[in-house]
């Protein structure tokens, strides 16, 4: 659950606060994750917080991946501005590789690219999962990274895919063990990855296990919109949701549906790479 807003998107919202005090000082992994230099194509997005006394400091948000020069695939419930906190400012996105040095306060030599938050007109977040589907319009494009494609539209309704294999990336908050609950919370440090097999698909959302009684890995507030990534690099879903001390369920939005094929290409058509 989202610790700013009652929608259960797994944004790392409480960084700066709550969470904070539940922070050891041991360091692991996201869920029985590891760090990564690869998935160079997937970034983390950062706010700037405007406290009402001190200066202005940096924390994770979401996950996204480069599926053109200028867009960034995402979830829309991490692009939609009305659900930040009030002293929340202004949205980048960054493919460094870590972004903290193992606190909530991110790093302060980000490169940080400026773009534009864009959910899915579709989108109200009242219908379960439904078009939670959104991009971020970067102003300047990127070069020198592979862009992320979609898995044909009905590629999870293969039913021979459960039990399969699929790999997550993300930024979020990471867990240092497996006994406790959110007490085992880290802050969001570096880009890390993971496999989780499939368990089951609905209509706009697929289900991964990531039981860590069974050595499985997942995802943790902060990985909201990250890619859920078939053995060809190919986009399957974007992470939604999951449990609240991030140890058994992750729920992510489908990519091969028609609806986020459209929204995608759309996005992609109307924001080109400068010539």
């Amino acid at each position: 659950m989202s610790f700013l807003t009652a929608r259960r998107g797994r944004i790392a919202a409480a960084a700066a606060g709550a969470l904070a005090l539940l922070a050891p000082s041991a360091a692991h992994a996201i869920t029985n994750g590891e760090p990564t230099s690869g998935y160079t194509n997937v970034g983390s997005f950062v706010v700037e917080v405007k406290p009402s006394t001190g200066e202005p400091y940096l924390i994770q948000l979401c996950t996204g991946t480069m599926v053109s020069p200028r867009v960034v695939l995402t979830a829309s419930h991490c692009m939609v501005r009305d659900d930040y906190a009030p002293d929340w400012g202004h949205v980048y996105f960054t493919l460094d590789q870590r972004i903290s040095d193992g606190t909530w306060q991110l790093r302060d030599d980000l490169h940080l690219l400026d773009g534009t938050p864009t959910p899915h007109p579709g989108y109200t977040g009242r219908a379960k999962y439904r078009f939670d589907v959104g991009a971020f319009v970067l102003d300047d494009a990127v070069t020198g990274v592979p862009y992320a494609e979609l898995a044909d539209v009905g590629y999870l309704d293969d039913k021979s895919l459960r039990g399969t294999p699929f790999t997550a990336v993300g930024y979020g908050i990471e867990r240092y063990a497996k006994q406790t609950s959110t007490q085992a919370f880290l802050p969001p440090k570096e880009r890390m990855m993971t496999t989780q097999p499939l368990v089951n698909v609905h209509r706009d959302y697929v289900l991964f296990s990531m039981n860590l009684a069974r050595g499985l890995g997942g995802t943790c507030y902060g990985d909201s919109g990250g890619p859920k990534l078939n053995a060809s690099g190919e986009v399957v879903a974007v992470v939604t949701t999951g449990d609240i001390p991030c140890k058994s369920t992750d729920q992510a939005t489908r990519t091969d549906t028609s609806y986020a094929h459209a929204f995608v290409a759309d996005v992609i058509a109307d924001n080109p790479a400068p010539s």
